[in-house]
């Protein structure tokens, strides 16, 4: 594979290793993601319905876990993964290696997942909600009813 490179630098690199680094990549990256979408998207959700003036309001669940998302999304990366290495080693048993790289990333992309998904839920015209709050339909149901089939596009693009 790398026999244009001249022998005394060239990478010691088989078929068996690059499989399986690809393997441990896409394991790591795959679980993060599946986990940080789930976290994302339940907080984004959060985040729509407790704002000030909307379906479930309540300033202290808001303002609770809005700076929490404002602050994991302003760590760099490499600072975050040191700074989790006690709590991997708590839930995992260990600070290395690919499992224990899936707790940092989730930390590091639920939050930018979040933040995805509740502006793309906060682009519904409040004024169709009215209505069917005027119509005295469940919360839940105007929120699943109205928020996700008006936002589902934007929302898969997220």
């Amino acid at each position: 594979m790398f026999d244009w490179l001249p022998e005394d630098i060239r990478p010691n690199i088989t078929s068996n290793l690059l499989i399986e680094a690809i393997y441990e990549t896409v394991y790591m990256v795959g679980w993060s993601f599946l986990f940080s979408t789930i976290i994302g998207v339940l907080l984004g959700v959060i985040l729509v319905v407790t704002r000030p003036n909307h379906i479930l309001e309540a300033p202290v669940i808001y303002n609770l876990i809005n700076p929490v998302i404002n602050v994991l999304r302003s760590i760099p990366f490499i600072i975050l993964l040191i700074a989790l290495i006690p709590f991997t080693r708590f839930i995992l048993g260990s600070a290395i290696g690919t499992t224990a790289a899936i707790v940092p990333l989730v930390f590091y992309a639920g939050p930018y997942i979040a933040r995805l998904v509740e502006n793309s839920l906060l682009e519904v015209d409040q004024a169709s909600l009215k209505q069917p709050m005027q119509w005295a339909l469940q919360r839940h149901r105007s929120f699943s009813d109205f928020y996700y089939l008006k936002q589902r596009v934007p929302l898969s693009l997220a």
